[in-house]
């Protein structure tokens, strides 16, 4: 990016300007370490972790990002690269999860030496309270441009009481910020978006209005389209 989303977890070398932001644009040339060497090395470093525990059969809904099961991604750790590591991301700690040999005894990763990582085609970066983020952790980057969409994914858990006794419910939440000229701006309607983006407020409004899905429907999928037309402005 041209501005220090990227240089926060060295993320320059891997992606370009102005894409929706995925899985494959976090590899370049043969710069990767593969799992399946880090696997013999019980000292690597990409096992520096705790054990990691999670035992709440209680719980109706996953606190994991997508899925309850372990996905090959990448990650940028003590500064370096790892490429098809099997990982989960549990969003109500905000805790990555890894294994050595075995699933069943899982590792927490040291979050102060993991800048990003991916889940599937999903990339993370952390971020820091700084330039109007309201907090440090792990955002989501759906867009890298210009102006670069990044979403706080975050879960609560509902109680509720019924027959059967305590429901425990976890709920999934989304806040989304534009990141431009070094700035955060917290959005979450169009005509927030378009106050962050006011030097283009009248075509950006236009463009979006005429967009297949309204943006109370869907501001993800708006706010992504929305930075992407803003590039060629």
């Amino acid at each position: 990016m041209r501005i220090g989303l990227l240089s926060v977890c060295l993320l320059c070398t891997y992606f370009g300007i102005g894409q929706v932001i995925t899985d494959s644009t976090f590899i370049k040339g043969n710069v990767a370490l593969q799992w399946q060497g880090e696997q013999t090395k019980s000292g690597s470093l990409l096992y520096n972790g705790t054990e990691y525990f999670y035992n709440d059969s209680r719980l109706t809904g996953t606190p994991f990002f997508a899925t309850d099961s372990f996905t090959k991604g990448n990650l940028i750790y003590y500064g370096q690269l790892y490429t098809g590591i099997p990982l989960k991301f549990d969003v109500l700690r905000g805790e990555v999860v890894t294994y050595l040999h075995n699933p069943t005894f899982p590792v927490k990763l040291v979050t102060e030496k993991l800048k990003c990582f991916t889940i599937g085609s999903a990339v993370f970066v952390w971020v820091e309270k700084t330039g109007g983020m309201p907090e440090a952790g792990y955002y989501q980057v759906l867009y890298n441009g210009k102006a670069s969409i990044l979403a706080k994914r975050y879960k609560t858990i509902r109680e509720t009481v019924s027959a059967e006794g305590v429901v425990r419910e976890v709920v999934n939440h989304s806040n989304y910020y534009v990141l431009k000229n070094g700035i955060y701006h917290s959005v979450g309607s169009k005509g927030s978006l378009l106050d962050a983006l006011s030097d283009q407020k009248s075509a950006l409004s236009d463009y979006i209005d005429k967009s297949d899905v309204k943006f109370k429907k869907d501001p993800e999928y708006n706010m992504i389209r929305a930075a992407a037309y803003y590039e060629t402005l």
